[in-house]
Formats: structure tokens, sequence, C-alpha cells
């Protein structure tokens, strides 16, 4: 099975990460590299590194559905 490349939201915390790359995921987070960095940015980064967005909150949704932002793909994560 392909393992799609991930970028992790702010919210979803450093433990998750780990846990991913130790099953063999290939994960990039901006909690650890780009903290406070804008919702916007965090979808174009997603784009130019070919990267699925995991995150816990919703505001990505009104980016993509009603600002027709592009994206590689996102998994919204609710608890």
């Amino acid at each position: 099975m392909i393992k799609p490349k991930l970028l992790l939201d702010e919210n979803i915390g450093s433990l998750v990460a780990g846990r991913l790359r130790a099953e063999g995921y290939d994960v990039s987070s901006v909690l650890e590299v780009f903290r406070g960095m804008r919702d916007r940015d965090i979808l174009n980064l997603a784009i130019k590194e070919e990267r699925i967005l995991a995150a816990l909150d919703k505001d990505f949704g009104n980016l993509i559905f009603h600002l027709s932002q592009k994206h590689v793909g996102v998994i919204l994560i609710e608890l």
C-alpha cells in the first residue's frame, strides 16, 4: 500500500506526528516547523509539497468550498 504524504495542521500534536512517522508515513508538521502560518499558506504549502492536509478545524472548508482554494486533499479529524 502506498502511504500518502501528510501535512499536519498546527492543532495536531507532535505525538501524532511521531506515531505516523513510526508507521512509515512521510509527515511534515506545521506545529514543528511552520508555527503561526496562515491557513491559506498552509494549503499552498501542501500543494507545493504534494501533501494531504490533516486538520482538526473546519476553517479549511471555507477556503476550499467557498473560495475555491486548490488543494491536494484534506482530512478533517473530529474528536
